[in-house]
């Protein structure tokens, strides 16, 4: 989930009384295991980047997805950015910040 949609959701729910006292949950509501997200990643990155996987452990989340249709129902609220239009937004802010593009 990228922060703009979480401060957007958050400012709606500050409008909506009827949300008041109530638990949502927020997030773009699509499974991205953590491979992909780090295959995108890396493969928008101007260097490489060694990874090394480690074997999981017992109790590992291998991917969540975050059920919106309350919010949605309740609110009209919808995530407005793509995961990769927010990472690839990320990274780039932090190349320029870091002066590493």
């Amino acid at each position: 989930m990228v922060l703009d949609d979480a401060v957007e959701c958050f400012a709606d729910l500050m409008d909506c009384k009827e949300s008041y006292g109530k638990v949502y949950s927020v997030g773009t509501s699509k499974k991205v295991p953590i491979k992909d997200l780090l295959k995108f990643m890396t493969g928008i990155l101007p260097f490489d980047v060694d990874l090394e996987v480690i074997p999981g452990t017992p109790g590992d989340q291998f991917g969540i997805r975050a059920n919106i249709d309350k919010i949605r129902a309740e609110t009209g609220w919808e995530p407005k950015w793509d995961l990769h239009a927010g990472v690839r937004e990320m990274v780039d802010y932090y190349l320029k910040k870091n002066e590493l593009s």
